[in-house]
């Protein structure tokens, strides 16, 4: 049957055309390619000619074996969740978790300590793990710390899947790896004094909701500068 002309249409008809997207996904026509998370994914793997993603995690926390392994039941299960909205289990199943874990390093590890093991893996991972420069991929940017609070939030605070946690009470931290103390030494200013004024802005990490991670918070920093969305802890971003 030939298209019918706009002339043809009925206001019904013409009022559900003019709804459709612009541009529209190819894995969910009804939505526009633009706010498809897993199509934004599937660009950034494009764009950097990489063939995995996702944030690394580091576990320093290791009281409990089996509420680590229900922290990472309950981050899959969430994930699983939200690429189902974008229609994007092909792009999942691209998502390498790599989890960082010794309890001789790691335990009770600092923000500090992670962050320059993180830089010290960056340099190599790239190559071995795509076969490419790291390019602009937020692996190689940013990485996620999981300490005795972050896990207790997402094992005893949060609602489980598969109820919904509409407060997100469960998070986990999110780190920076290009953000250092910026002190300038040309300012008369005491640097201790400097130290702590930047201290109350930006601490280069932040807590993020632990269900929205994936693809939520992985499309946002790929899109924004950190001062655009960071939140100084305890506060828990939510993308």
């Amino acid at each position: 049957m030939a298209d019918l002309t706009e002339d043809q249409l009925t206001d019904f008809e013409r009022r559900m055309r003019a709804r459709r997207p612009q541009n529209p996904s190819p894995r969910d026509p009804s939505m526009s390619t633009e706010v498809n998370q897993a199509d934004d994914i599937e660009r950034q793997l494009v764009r950097d000619s990489h063939r995995a993603w996702g944030f690394v995690i580091y576990r320093c926390t290791y009281d409990s074996d089996d509420q680590w392994a229900t922290f990472l039941d309950r981050l899959r299960t969430r994930t699983r969740e939200s690429f189902a909205e974008y229609n994007g289990e092909d792009i999942l199943d691209l998502l390498a978790y790599t989890i960082i874990e010794d309890r001789s390093v790691f335990e009770d590890a600092t923000v500090e300590l992670v962050r320059e093991h993180f830089g010290q893996w960056c340099e190599t991972a790239p190559q071995q793990e795509q076969g490419a420069p790291p390019g602009r991929s937020i692996r190689y940017s940013y990485c996620i710390q999981v300490d005795a609070s972050a896990l207790k939030s997402v094992v005893h605070d949060a609602q489980p899947p598969p109820q919904f946690d509409s407060q997100h009470k469960g998070f986990v931290n999110l780190i920076d790896r290009a953000w250092q103390l910026n002190l300038d030494e040309s300012d008369s200013e005491d640097s201790s004094e400097r130290a702590g004024q930047q201290d109350q802005q930006d601490t280069g990490w932040m807590r993020v909701a632990y269900d929205q991670l994936y693809p939520a918070w992985y499309c946002l920093v790929n899109q924004m500068q950190w001062p655009d969305f960071y939140r100084r802890p305890p506060e828990i971003a939510r993308a």
